[in-house]
C-alpha cells in the first residue's frame, strides 16, 4: 500500500474500514461471477456499472448479511461515510 493509500486507512474509523473491506469483497465476488459466466460463453454485454452496482438496501442482500455479523449495521440507508461527508 501506498503511504497516501495508508493514510487514508489510517483515517478512517472500525466502522468505515468494515463498510469498505465488505463492500471490497461484494465487487470482487461480483468480477468473479462476470468472469465465470463468460468463460461459460455467456458474456454480459452491460456496462460494469450495471453488474458492478451494489444494493444496500436489501435486507437478505449479502452486503447488509455481512454487516449485521459484524455489528455495524444499524438499519440506515446510507453507509457512513456518506454521513461523515455531510458533517464535515
Amino acid at each position: 500500500m501506498t503511504a497516501v493509500g495508508q493514510a487514508a486507512w489510517d483515517g478512517l474509523n472500525e466502522r468505515q474500514r468494515i463498510y469498505l473491506g465488505v463492500l471490497f469483497r461484494v465487487d470482487q465476488e461480483l468480477g468473479g461471477e462476470q468472469r465465470r459466466l463468460a468463460a461459460r460463453g455467456r458474456f454480459a454485454s452491460a456496462p460494469a456499472c450495471v453488474w458492478r452496482r451494489v444494493d444496500f438496501n436489501n435486507r437478505y442482500g449479502p452486503v447488509v448479511s455481512v454487516l449485521e455479523t459484524q455489528g455495524v449495521y444499524d438499519g440506515v440507508p446510507d453507509p457512513p461515510w456518506l454521513r461523515c461527508a455531510s458533517v464535515g
